[in-house]
């Protein structure tokens, strides 16, 4: 079966509206986001040992996303729209769905948890298969083929790899930093 049969398969019909339009919009177009910005949220008001983690979860999801964008600049690839294939219910915000910058997010956040000391498999079980969620709802919605979903996951698994290869000058050039300032902000609030 090839990925535009998948995608037919996969893309809602003609009509969506209501409720579960809405749902297919958090899904395809706000989870990712939210769930980075929860992530970096525990980094600046979590205790001191978690935040050094959420900082690292933050620079593989960073490095993976901005990594993504740049794969799918060079290698614009048409999205469903583009070529007249199924209902689209949203607009992209970038011309090529090649990979999947959502699902990258989420699959970076799920591979640094299970890769980080102490490792976090729950956090990893609950974001591999959100970001399989967030991937159907974005080809449900006409917004990817199944193969952009797809491949955000050796997209996501070599941004975590460069930011745990970056590991010591980010904790020492961006993390520290931030942590104090934070402290700094948090004694200025006592």
């Amino acid at each position: 079966m090839s990925d535009r049969d998948l995608f037919e398969v996969f893309n809602a019909p003609e009509g969506l509206h209501g409720g579960w339009l809405l749902l297919v919009r958090l899904l395809s177009g706000h989870v990712a986001w939210m769930t980075l910005l929860a992530v970096a949220a525990t980094l600046v008001l979590g205790p001191v040992g978690l935040r050094r983690a959420m900082a690292r979860l933050v620079h593989g999801a960073v490095l993976s996303a901005l990594l993504a964008v740049v794969v799918s600049l060079l290698l614009r690839q048409p999205r469903p729209g583009d070529l007249a294939l199924g209902h689209q219910y949203f607009h992209a915000l970038l011309p090529s769905g090649f990979p999947s910058v959502q699902v990258t997010v989420l699959w970076a956040l799920a591979l640094g948890a299970l890769t980080l000391r102490p490792a976090w498999p729950w956090l990893g079980a609950l974001m591999l298969p959100l970001g399989l969620v967030v991937g159907w709802a974005q080809v449900y919605a006409g917004l990817q083929f199944p193969t952009d979903v797809l491949a955000a996951a050796p997209v996501a698994a070599v941004g975590v790899g460069i930011a745990h290869l970056l590991r010591r000058p980010l904790e020492v050039e961006l993390t520290q930093p931030l942590l104090r300032w934070i402290d700094g902000l948090r004694r200025q609030r006592r």
